[in-house]
């Protein structure tokens, strides 16, 4: 058997990392994260620690996780509270430019 899993971030905070880890494994029955080595990071080098993010990185490790791309046409932006809900308060439209 194998030990822990490994977890790094790099622009992202790593206890919120992990705790969106938590969040996605707890609510989506078909994730285990347990043996799972998870490396984030953002891209140039930015620093990122707006909670709006919460909901691209569970989307980006849940596209990772089952191995199937996100659509490039698609952008996320929503803070994920601890049970899993969008916990922001507005409601948002896009609209086609």
């Amino acid at each position: 058997m194998f030990g822990n899993a490994k977890r790094t971030t790099t622009g992202l905070d790593f206890n919120r990392a992990s705790l969106i880890m938590a969040v996605l494994e707890k609510n989506v029955q078909a994730y285990s994260f347990k043996n799972q080595d998870a490396y984030l990071k953002s891209a140039g080098g930015v620093k990122l620690d707006e909670p709006a993010i919460d909901l691209a990185v569970a989307v980006a490790i849940a596209s990772s996780y089952k191995d199937k791309p996100t659509n490039p046409q698609e952008c996320f932006c929503r803070r994920v509270g601890l049970d899993g809900r969008d916990s922001a308060r507005k409601s948002y439209r896009t609209t086609d430019q």
